[in-house]
């Protein structure tokens, strides 16, 4: 058919990505929604068409894309679209919250003089639904060969719970502050309180929007900001300057500098058991291209579950001792380069940390620069 060799065709799928402005935006539709959970992967179907259509948007330059599903498109059942950005990160709006996008539709949409909804089957709630593809398209991804990245879990992995951790002042050098110590022996490959790094808090980027404009206010305000900023770590997956926080006394743990971290993330960890020398990335040997996008443009099962994927959890590099300080790499703490020059520097002493400036700002003792 026509269609079937139009959207195989790179010449004209270039076309539609040059005919868009640096942010555009194209939303293409891909057909019925099937209702079928046990069905194989779209590489093994008729589907596979849809697969070849996506693999021509990143070829041609897209760099987010996102599918969703409506029932409300006047057809016999559920249609399937599919949402390709050319740029990654314009797509932060599609993460916005159901109370954002309400204000903005409130705020951007022309009142009718009937005084009627102007939007019929549009609202802040629909657009959740459109941002978490169901189910049913997470299955049939995640039984494509290979299996996909994020499709790989961890959750049969062994635990130490926080209770077999405890909070001294670190042993790492002046400085430092307080630091976690295991209060029992540790296996490698085990997880470290894993459990509580499921709980993590998370300040949006619009209530950090909030925060950023009122702490020079109040107090109470630019304390919050102290301790999101110190403890916290920043990314930008759903929109704008966020942050997400240890809830517990994990929070503080400390970096280890020149690679003598005794915790890694669990997938750094899989990649480096599994023979993978560049899984490990320090503060020494970190590129600018450490911190460009990593991972697959289309990506469902990161989709449904990207919150989870910001709160990962680490697991013992090697053995520890009961007794031993716990410390992790912050090398990814932040989705910016300067994270790496900034560690460098208080690896080497040239600087201390962001907490320990706070603290000293606090008590009226002159900073660091001006001991310096």
């Amino acid at each position: 058919p026509f269609a079937a060799m139009l959207y195989n065709s790179y010449d004209f799928v270039e076309t539609l990505y040059n005919s868009l402005s640096v942010k555009g935006v194209i939303v293409l539709q891909l057909g019925e929604a099937t209702e079928d959970y046990f069905r194989p992967a779209a590489q093994f179907t008729k589907e596979s068409r849809r697969i070849a259509l996506i693999d021509l948007l990143v070829d041609v330059g897209f760099e987010a894309m996102h599918l969703y599903e409506d029932g409300n498109c006047g057809f016999g059942g559920a249609w399937t679209f599919l949402v390709a950005f050319k740029k990654d990160g314009d797509d932060q709006a599609w993460y916005r919250t159901q109370a954002h996008v309400d204000v903005q539709i409130h705020k951007r949409m022309i009142r009718t003089k009937s005084g009627t909804h102007a939007l019929e089957y549009f609202d802040g709630a629909v657009m959740q639904g459109y941002r978490n593809p169901h189910k049913i398209f997470e299955s049939a991804f995640c039984r494509a060969e290979p299996t996909p990245y994020s499709c790989k879990t961890d959750r049969f992995r062994e635990s130490v719970p926080l209770s077999d951790f405890e909070v001294k002042m670190s042993a790492v050098g002046d400085g430092s502050g307080r630091g976690v110590f295991a209060k029992v022996d540790i296996k490698q490959g085990t997880a470290i309180s894993k459990k509580e790094a499921a709980r993590s808090i998370h300040v949006p980027g619009s209530a950090m929007d909030l925060i950023e404009r009122h702490r020079a206010q109040s107090a109470d305000i630019q304390n919050a900001y102290g301790y999101i900023d110190g403890y916290g770590w920043g990314t930008h997956t759903f929109g704008g300057d966020e942050y997400f926080v240890e809830p517990s006394i994990m929070t503080f743990v400390n970096h280890g500098c020149n690679g003598t971290f005794n915790t890694l993330d669990w997938r750094s960890y899989e990649n480096w058991v599994n023979g993978d020398e560049g899984a490990i990335v320090t503060e020494q040997n970190a590129t600018v291209e450490n911190y460009e996008r990593s991972g697959k443009v289309y990506d469902i099962c990161r989709d449904r579950h990207v919150a989870q994927e910001e709160k990962s959890y680490n697991v013992a590099g090697r053995d520890i001792k009961a007794g031993e300080e716990i410390l992790c790499n912050y090398i990814f703490y932040d989705t910016i380069y300067q994270t790496a020059l900034d560690l460098k520097s208080v690896c080497s002493g040239e600087d201390v940390g962001d907490i320990t400036k706070a603290e000293v700002a606090s008590k009226g003792v002159p900073s660091f620069e001006e001991l310096a």
